[in-house]
């Protein structure tokens, strides 16, 4: 219980009274006379105040939070008293999240329910725990507040940011790729089938034109067409310490999961099977080859608490895993950093060697801040230093592309942002092709 001013002022005025009533017998009259009346009054409100038993709180949002994102938390409120309350509500996140507001103030009329809500915006993957419903309200007669807590402990799950990959499926769903930034490939072999139509795209081949469902729709309608053998795609993420860098107060490993995500449903979703393989020093995670969209499920449980290790990435022993593994020819995607000049010879030296049994694909991330630090002009002598530091760093990572393309690895070096669209374009691409 905490007195407001109201009261504090109330028994102040009474104090006064009595204190007076030492040289004044009169004040001293009033002074017993108010303090009784106080007590009187502060007993009434006491007993026309609500009990917190009479006020409950349950909180409901999702159980698997997005990395990244506004994630929505609300809170149900229910008056079970025959007296409207303002009500001031706050919750419990955990401390890693960013939260939208601290306290939520609303009116709940006697007998009756309301909803708070707010936004939490967690900043690492993981596992977490919200805390207790704490409330406070204003007694009938405004003379303390009284406070609650409402156990309501509730563990949650960090996953890469989920609400992408929910607009993506949505976009697919309703035929409007394009809003996502992915490119439908054409087809150029002949071992294709027959999957859905479409709208007409400006590159598609005018033989792929369904002239019957053109003239139905009144508009230029495309078939679709889906390679019949299903292929195998191997996800392969380097958890080692140069995936530490934040990017926009996120993780470079956190940017690769998900894009490695996307890759995943929509290879699901093209009939392709697809495993992973997570490393630093050692093989964090091995999931085998499988089908199907169930495989994505235990693809996002393996890796929704990996954090970035601060190791180097052992590229060997995560390649030989490959090679014991995987004996039909697949799609090799490695996520990875090639900042570190040393470390990207190691991955130079053993990526070539999939070829030409697999065909490997190596993703990096362009950092945005170095690339900034390279194109400014600089002001001082200390700008001079770290603009010659970030051309070096960037001229050192274009000739590790180059060796890896000059040995046949394909190589997509993508801003963050754009790194899942452009990983699967280029999985489209290649599908589109029919070079896995």
């Amino acid at each position: 219980m905490i007195f407001t001013r109201r009261l504090v002022i109330l028994i102040i005025l009474s104090a006064v009274l009595i204190s007076l009533g030492s040289l004044y017998s009169f004040f001293l009259y009033f002074g017993i006379l108010s303090n009784l009346a106080l007590i009187s009054v502060f007993a009434l409100d006491w007993m026309n105040t609500p009990r917190p038993s009479q006020i409950s709180a349950e909180r409901s949002c999702e159980g698997n939070l997005s990395l990244a994102a506004r994630n929505v938390v609300r809170i149900r409120l229910r008056n079970r008293s025959e007296v409207p309350l303002t009500l001031e509500v706050r919750d419990e996140p955990p401390h890693q999240f960013d939260i939208s507001q601290d306290a939520i103030t609303l009116q709940l009329p006697a007998g009756s329910e309301a909803t708070a809500s707010f936004t939490v915006v967690p900043k690492r993957r993981g596992n977490y725990e919200f805390g207790n419903i704490n409330i406070r309200y204003l007694s009938t007669f405004k003379l303390f507040r009284r406070q609650m807590q409402i156990p309501q402990s509730m563990r949650v799950k960090v996953y890469p940011n989920l609400l992408e990959l929910k607009k993506y499926v949505i976009l697919a769903r309703r035929d409007r790729f394009l809003e996502t930034g992915l490119r439908h490939p054409r087809l150029h072999s002949a071992g294709t089938e027959f999957e859905s139509l479409r709208n007409y795209l400006p590159d598609d081949d005018y033989r792929r034109i369904n002239w019957k469902a053109t003239a139905r729709t009144g508009r230029l309608i495309s078939e679709e067409y889906e390679t019949i053998r299903s292929q195998n795609i191997i996800i392969m993420i380097d958890c080692g310490r140069m995936m530490a860098a934040t990017i926009k107060d996120m993780y470079k490993l956190d940017y690769a999961i998900n894009s490695a995500l996307m890759l995943g449903y929509v290879c699901c979703v093209k009939g392709d099977k697809v495993g992973l393989i997570a490393f630093s020093d050692v093989v964090e995670t091995y999931i085998p080859l499988r089908g199907g969209k169930q495989q994505l499920y235990r693809i996002l449980e393996a890796l929704y608490s990996i954090p970035p290790k601060m190791s180097q990435p052992d590229y060997e022993k995560a390649f030989k895993l490959v090679e014991s593994k995987f004996h039909k020819r697949s799609l090799i995607v490695v996520f990875t950093d090639l900042l570190d000049s040393e470390i990207s010879k190691t991955l130079i030296t053993y990526l070539p060697l999939l070829l030409p049994h697999h065909l490997p694909l190596c993703i990096t991330m362009k950092d945005s801040d170095l690339i900034g630090l390279a194109g400014a002009v600089p002001d001082t002598i200390e700008d001079v230093y770290r603009k010659t530091v970030a051309d070096q760093l960037l001229l050192e990572q274009q000739s590790i592309f180059d060796d890896l393309r000059q040995n046949g690895v394909l190589v997509v070096d993508a801003l963050p942002e754009n790194a899942s669209v452009a990983t699967v374009n280029q999985y489209l691409k290649l599908k589109g092709r029919n070079l896995l």
